[in-house]
């Protein structure tokens, strides 16, 4: 049963206790009255369970694939992360060699000076 079905019940029910002869809204409800509530009741926590579980399912599926972009973007930042590492190594190697290089220069400068 929809919840749409189910409140319709609830205001079924609700319109014939209010359409009671003047004589029967004072008096207590009927067994039937009741049995008639409680399923109009049972008939929308029914609903309303259904509708949550199928609600927890998509917060869940949600969750999965946030987790699962988390893993990959994670994944990419590390491999860049590795990449800027070998870089920068490669850079101040390359900066080594360039120092030594004109230390060197600088040596044979003074020596041949000398």
């Amino acid at each position: 049963m929809s919840q749409q079905a189910a409140l319709l019940d609830i205001n079924q029910i609700g319109n014939l206790m209010a359409d009671q002869p003047e004589k029967t809204k004072d008096s207590p409800a009927t067994v039937q009255d009741l049995r008639n509530m409680g399923v109009a009741i049972d008939a929308n926590f029914i609903v309303i369970r259904s509708e949550m579980a199928t609600g927890f399912a998509k917060v869940e599926s949600e969750f999965k694939s946030v987790r699962s972009e988390a893993k990959t973007e994670s994944a990419l930042l590390r491999s860049e992360m590795a990449k800027l590492r070998t870089a920068a190594a490669y850079s101040l190697a390359v900066l080594l060699l360039a120092i030594i290089a004109i230390g060197i220069s600088l040596g044979g400068l003074i020596i041949n000076q000398s």
